[in-house]
């Protein structure tokens, strides 16, 4: 009987020492019942470590000393912490800072990061790291996610339902589900291998990224109030722009467009759809448009003289037989080389700074004049009807 009980005595004794072990070594469990544990072990990374002793606890302790029950209340009750581009490569230790708002860890070496431990994060920045996974499931509180220029292929925001802006742009995602996060107002996803892309369920935003993709529709007529969509280098061969209304910034260039109607859109300031199909474009309901790159296309005709605003004008490699750009006063920069004009006249236009009309059938040297303009010269060097006119005075952006 004495030999059972000691046993017993023993064994217990045994599971003791090892679960204070086991909570020593792994400071990213249940850490907070461990029993002397040491910063070097709860904070592994050298660079991490130093920040939370210098910048958090701040008393000149060193990695050897003890974690008291102080230093676990000062560092739970923390709301922000940014160890942005400090070189960190294991964020171990993290799970003390509970009460975590913000956290910045920006521009580090991360290949991983554990923020299950930090329920009440709405900030998160850990973009321009090497991660390859991120769990926010436990994170219901997320409101802005910047985990751009990462390796990850896959993120789960379904447990995020006020999550407002998204910026996971330059990473390896095949898919992203956006339809459970109604309060998102910026996304931007450029830059990965999606093939799809749903965003009928978020009709409050207003700024939407994702060129360079390989999505072969978009529907955004569920977002009035979309203001920017930057969509280019992907595969549509539509986009439906007329149920939003407040759009300014329209890029949509090299995709497989045939058609675009922005007669809907009258506070467009920059419109870009070059490298597509069209045959022709209705602009002259944007009286607010500055910026116009319609190059590339199969353009037979172009009125731009409801648009006094406009400032650039790129229509290159079309196939325009006339341009009338006396409606223009403030047009600084002209491209229209590689079409089929006769004539153009910039008589009415005293801001430009530079025109390229060459491989037109205007001749070697049609009449151009500006007033106010003596010293612009001529530069040849192209095969064919050359013409490039540039004025010195003016740089061009």
């Amino acid at each position: 009987m004495l030999t059972r009980k000691l046993t017993a005595i023993i064994t217990a004794a045994v599971l003791i020492t090892l679960t204070i072990v086991v909570l020593r070594v792994i400071p990213n469990g249940p850490f907070s019942t461990a029993v002397n544990a040491v910063y070097r072990e709860a904070f592994p990374d050298d660079n991490f470590r130093a920040y939370v002793l210098s910048d958090v606890i701040g008393d000149g302790r060193g990695g050897d000393d003890v974690i008291t029950a102080a230093d676990k209340d000062i560092m739970a009750a923390l709301t922000s912490l940014d160890v942005s581009d400090i070189g960190i490569a294991d964020m171990t230790g993290l799970a003390y800072f509970t009460g975590l708002i913000t956290l910045e860890c920006y521009y580090n070496q991360l290949t991983e990061i554990d923020v299950t431990n930090n329920p009440m994060l709405e900030d998160l920045d850990v973009s321009r790291n090497r991660l390859t996974a991120l769990d926010i499931t436990r994170n219901p509180a997320l409101k802005f996610l910047y985990c751009q220029v990462n390796q990850l292929t896959t993120l789960d925001m379904s447990g995020n339902p006020e999550l407002t802006l998204l910026q996971c742009n330059d990473n390896q995602l095949t898919e992203l589900n956006v339809t459970e996060n109604p309060a998102l107002t910026w996304l931007l996803c450029t830059n990965n291998q999606l093939t799809t892309l749903d965003v009928t369920q978020n009709p409050v935003l207003t700024l939407l990224e994702c060129s360079n993709n390989k999505l072969y529709e978009l529907d955004v007529t569920h977002s009035p109030t979309l203001a920017s969509l930057e969509c280019s280098n992907n595969k549509l061969t539509e986009l439906d722009v007329t149920r939003s209304p407040a759009l300014t910034f329209l890029q949509c260039s090299n995709n497989r467009l045939t058609a675009l109607d922005v007669t809907h859109n009258p506070a467009l300031t920059s419109l870009r759809f070059d490298n597509n199909r069209l045959t022709g474009i209705d602009i002259t309901l944007n009286p607010e448009l500055d910026s116009l790159w319609c190059h590339d296309n199969r353009l037979t005709a172009l009125d731009v003289t409801h648009n006094p605003k406009l400032e650039r004008l790129y229509c290159q490699d079309n196939q325009l037989t006339g341009l009338d750009v006396t409606q223009n006063p403030a047009l600084i920069v002209i491209w229209c080389y590689n079409n089929r004009l006769t004539t153009l006249d910039v008589t009415n236009n005293p801001a430009l700074a530079a025109i390229e009309c060459y491989n037109n059938f205007m001749g070697n040297n049609p009449d151009i004049s500006v007033p106010g303009w003596q010293n612009w010269f001529s530069v040849a060097g192209y095969s064919g009807s050359e013409n490039f006119y540039y004025f010195p005075q003016l740089t061009v952006e």
